[in-house]
């Protein structure tokens, strides 16, 4: 079942395909330092969402937006759709929450990204893997802020 908003006054049907993975690991993915994509967009994302970060929800409806042949949206337009969204709920603050809720649901219940939010967790497996070797104080918090991310997305997924 796809995520729907409304956007513009129109409905969007947010569906999580091929289509929108491949875009989503193309514009949010990580580069490696000589500038080769890692396509870890989709983990990137789930790990926004975990977060609650608004900047993930504003980049997935930009992009999916951009998927059905649609002109660029700007960010008036985003914020406008999501707060009709939330609106859309008894209060406000349960509203937000659904909002990512239902956006991680979505991309869970797809075996395009579900299946990239797994690799993703191992890739970040083998950072941590590497980062407890270390002893030094930045490494020491990386190694923690990698094990609560990861203890939240193995959690929800």
């Amino acid at each position: 079942m796809p995520f729907n908003i409304e956007v513009k006054k129109k409905p969007l049907e947010i569906k999580f395909n091929y289509g929108l993975m491949f875009e989503v690991n193309k514009k949010m993915g990580s580069k490696t330092k000589e500038g080769e994509p890692i396509n870890d967009g989709v983990g990137t994302l789930f790990a926004h969402l975990l977060e609650q970060e608004d900047e993930a929800v504003f980049q997935l409806i930009r992009l999916a937006y951009k998927t059905k042949g649609q002109e660029k949206l700007g960010d008036a337009d985003i914020q406008e759709a999501i707060e009709k969204y939330v609106e859309t709920h008894e209060d406000v603050e349960k509203g937000y929450e659904c909002l990512f809720n239902e956006i991680k649901e979505e991309m869970l219940n797809s075996g395009f990204f579900r299946k990239k939010i797994q690799k993703y967790i191992e890739n970040i497996e083998r950072a941590q893997k590497n980062l407890e070797k270390k002893t030094d104080e930045k490494s020491q918090e990386q190694l923690e802020a990698i094990r609560e991310l990861l203890q939240k997305m193995k959690k929800d997924i």
